[in-house]
């Protein structure tokens, strides 16, 4: 083996060890700093301390609105990955977050190179997939099931190639109980690949039923599983789309009878707020970071129709746009097809020249989005790991707070901020502040500019409150941080 080639079958290897510091030195710093909140992360480590346990979740952070963390959204994930709390602690799940991404570049260096047999292509579509601003999104908010869903599906698609169907359905498993959307994913990931298979009758079929299979799923989990697992009489309460109708019939049936204006709705805003500007920012991102590929591979873009749905039908704006993690999915299965169209081309050098420069548009629009993020509450320093403010937070006296953390009996009930949830979650009872109920201590950072769910004149008006009560003995008090216990 000469040096290039020797080079070149190891450039993976440099790719992931690259890109895996680098996620670290957003999502790990980020948790370092106290800019990691109580939805999702704090719920989930609560979730995950039960489970390591042997415990059934009774998540205190989420109600009275849920009873536990499956009752909002069914992931049986966090049981898998609870015996890691006992080695990474209040890090588990951004730890595991890394690593599925990582997997997930593995997987589509994998894929390509099988069809193409071109390492370069292989270590472009690897470097493509690792530099999309679907991702820096997502690292930069918390852990979530569904980046776990996405990262998965590059090593299903390259079992699929190879015919191996045990770690097919391995894969495909994984994604499905990963919660309970990706279920409807994978009804049209099947469908896709399915027509992508459709001269081998035994991929298709098997496709199909896969297909069939997760909407049975999922129809049966939001209708039986997540009311029953949760408080009586209630429906499942992430059905958010009243531009299509009250509930999941009305919105199929707003579809069918009308696709016209459904269309209509991934460009426009039904409350005539002007809110448009985000949908119109997500569309030009995915196609400058290799959406027009999907013109040519329409299978792909089928895979997408639920992706496109979920967040430009929801009521909310904030999944419309490009941030935080609504817009993971993007990114492996545009990779895929766009390397499915480029290793298809038998001209090399005009190969190399589309892989390139997909590429570097993918980095300039990722780039673009980290500095000019249009959705106004998303905290920049988050996700923009090259500059200085993104390691400090002068907000927080981080070595101050963490002695205290440390100090505070594990097992007390609590009532902490937001962003410090996810650090005390390793507990039977924990509020998110102002909730307080029967919590022994309230640990506050009353220099925080952020103050969710309250605003800041609430959040200061209670604040004041409190240090007055003389239910609550002020147990230390400085800038930065107040620690109170109850008399």
């Amino acid at each position: 083996m000469n040096i290039r080639s020797g080079f070149l079958s190891k450039a993976y290897i440099y790719i992931i060890v690259f890109f895996g510091i680098l996620y670290c030195l957003i999502s790990l710093v980020n948790h370092y700093y106290f800019r990691t909140y109580a939805f999702d992360l704090g719920i989930i480590n609560n979730s995950i301390w039960d489970y390591a346990h042997f415990r059934w979740n009774s998540n205190t952070v989420m109600q009275p609105s849920f009873d536990n963390l499956l009752s909002d959204h069914f992931t049986l994930l966090p049981i898998l990955f609870s015996p890691l709390y006992w080695v990474f602690g209040s890090y588990t799940l951004l730890v595991v977050q890394i690593a599925a991404l990582l997997l997930g570049g593995y997987g589509i260096y994998k894929l390509v190179y099988l069809k193409s047999e071109n390492k370069i292509l292989a270590s472009l579509a690897t470097i493509h997939f690792f530099s999309f601003w679907g991702i820096y999104s997502a690292l930069g908010f918390d852990y979530h099931d569904n980046v776990i869903a996405a990262a998965l599906l590059p090593m299903f698609f390259y079992y699929l190639e190879c015919s191996k169907w045990k770690y097919i359905w391995f894969y495909y498993i994984l994604i499905l109980i990963s919660k309970e959307n990706m279920a409807l994913w994978m009804v049209f990931v099947c469908l896709g690949a399915a027509i992508l298979n459709f001269k081998d009758a035994k991929k298709r079929n098997r496709l199909i039923a896969m297909s069939v299979l997760s909407g049975v799923y999922m129809i049966c989990i939001i209708k039986f599983v997540i009311p029953f697992l949760g408080n009586a009489d209630r429906a499942y309460l992430h059905f958010h789309y009243s531009a299509l109708g009250a509930d999941m019939k009305e919105a199929f049936l707003f579809i069918v009878q009308h696709p016209f204006d459904a269309f209509m709705l991934l460009f426009e805003d039904p409350s005539g707020q002007g809110a448009e500007v985000y949908k119109k920012q997500l569309h030009i991102a995915i196609l400058l970071s290799g959406g027009y590929f999907l013109l040519f591979r329409p299978q792909y873009l089928i895979m997408l129709i639920p992706i496109y749905a979920q967040k430009l039908f929801n009521d909310d704006i904030g999944k419309w746009g490009v941030s935080y993690h609504y817009c993971i999915e993007f990114a492996p299965v545009i990779v895929i097809a766009a390397y499915d169209f480029i290793g298809s081309r038998k001209n090399i050098y005009l190969n190399y020249a589309m892989a390139t420069g997909a590429l570097l548009l993918t980095i300039y629009t990722t780039y673009n989005i980290l500095e000019n993020q249009v959705i106004w509450w998303q905290d920049k320093d988050n996700v923009q790991f090259y500059k200085k403010d993104h390691y400090e937070n002068k907000q927080i006296n981080v070595t101050e707070l963490n002695r205290i953390i440390r100090d505070i009996p594990s097992g007390a009930a609590v009532s902490v901020q937001s962003n410090l949830v996810s650090h005390l979650a390793f507990r039977d009872k924990i509020y998110q502040f102002p909730v307080i109920e029967d919590a022994s201590y309230i640990l506050l950072a009353p220099a925080q500019e952020g103050t969710y769910p309250l605003s800041k004149e609430d959040y200061t008006a209670l604040y004041e409150a409190l240090i007055r009560n003389h239910e609550w003995k002020i147990e230390f008090q400085s800038t930065h941080t107040l620690l109170l216990k109850r008399n």
